[in-house]
């Protein structure tokens, strides 16, 4: 097996089991096969971790595995996929769903390695070269122990280029519908895990999406950035008055039509187009809403863009604390990673200041528990949220 070393006061936190290591913290610059296997050592040659190399990507090294004896074979995957399979049958999710997170990348020592489980089917998003070199017994270990009517393969287009990926978006394994239905917290949903974004659905927001219902009876409600409805869906569910949906896809508009009908529930007022255009029209037109929810997709996708998204999350908030009624609720989202929750209350905070109006925070909003958050890879807490009492 080949190695690599780490530079001195460049090892802290690999050596506190963070998985990332830059290409600039690397002594050697080998040419290495891209996603192999190798040993890390800081400079005094003493073991660190195991990784995955691939020296295309800025993110030289994901480390995976901190004890030296373990061997990162056929057997190391199959413990690493069944321990994250426990821990979510540990958390009861299928009491009230029969979709969620299996496999969360990183946070289940799996780094680039997503999966999730919708109904009888699953969805299997690959975003490192590491693991794209070891997809095929990945996916043997997935079939024998869940025995899946069909496995759909995602690549991540963000990191298709960085990592240098060959594989292709498509069905490995078995057959997948055009849409399947699926189950959460009594509500329905059809789900299209081809066209669908990301991996078919936002399963992340499973808990917000029921919290959504205490604040939404007999009120108005917007929801922003809508997708197939899943806010829109549980505002219906606990009685809302009247609900008008956002979204830029005509696709997953369409899906939120049909999930609508699926529920016997009255279909909203739909609106295709730019979100952010769309508020500054309806305050222009002096529209106003009880409840509204903001969660637009990452804004941020690296450093460079942050100061831009931070300017783009405050007329966000801002256009919907323009159009919130006095006693308004307003759920306010960001999934950027580099996005912290203490930025998202800054930007919430100037919004506020330029809007006129008044803001409490009433809850922190997080990820589903199936989307675990690993204490020594603090990225892994990506979505934060704000339930705001607006007056």
């Amino acid at each position: 097996m080949n190695y690599l070393h780490i530079k001195k006061n460049r090892d802290r936190l690999s050596k506190n089991f963070h998985p990332w290591v830059y290409s600039g913290a690397l002594i050697e610059n080998l040419e290495l096969e891209p996603g192999e296997i190798v040993k890390v050592y800081d400079e005094d040659n003493k073991f660190i971790a195991y990784g995955f190399y691939n020296p295309f990507s800025k993110i030289a090294l994901r480390l995976c595995e901190w004890n030296e004896n373990k061997k990162i074979d056929v057997n190391w995957f199959k413990e690493k996929i069944e321990e994250a399979i426990l821990y979510r049958n540990m958390l009861d999710i299928k009491e009230k769903t029969d979709s969620f997170r299996l496999i969360f990348s990183e946070a289940d020592y799996l780094p680039g390695l997503i999966v999730d489980k919708f109904g009888e089917f699953l969805t299997i998003q690959v975003s490192t070269k590491g693991i794209e070199r070891y997809i095929n017994i990945i996916i043997d270990i997935l079939v024998g122990l869940l025995k899946p009517q069909g496995i759909y393969l995602k690549i991540d287009e963000e990191m298709k280029e960085k990592e240098k990926l060959t594989l292709k978006d498509s069905i490995i394994y078995g057959k997948i519908p055009e849409e399947i239905e699926i189950e959460e917290n009594e509500v329905k949903y059809l789900v299209n895990l081809i066209e669908g974004q990301k991996t078919g659905f936002f399963i992340d927001q499973r808990v917000n999406r029921e919290k959504i219902r205490k604040y939404s009876k007999n009120k108005e409600v917007l929801d922003v950035f809508c997708y197939s409805g899943g806010f829109s869906l549980n505002s219906g569910k606990a009685g809302a008055k009247n609900i008008t949906s956002i979204d830029s896809s005509k696709i997953a508009l369409n899906i939120l039509e049909k999930n609508f009908q699926l529920n016997k529930l009255p279909v909203p007022e739909i609106i295709c187009g730019n979100a952010f255009e769309i508020l500054r029209s309806l305050g222009k037109e002096n529209k106003k809403f009880d409840l509204i929810i903001l969660d637009p997709p990452k804004l941020s996708k690296k450093e460079s863009d942050k100061e831009k998204a931070l300017r783009a999350y405050k007329d966000l908030n801002m256009q919907a604390l323009k159009i919130i009624k006095n006693s308004g609720i307003l759920f306010s989202f960001s999934c950027s990673g580099n996005i912290s929750r203490e930025d998202l209350k800054k930007v919430i905070a100037w919004a506020s200041i330029d809007s006129g109006r008044k803001v409490s925070i009433i809850e922190n909003l997080f990820q589903s528990e199936d989307h675990p958050i690993r204490l020594s890879y603090p990225e892994s807490e990506y979505l934060k949220g704000f339930v705001c009492y607006v007056y």
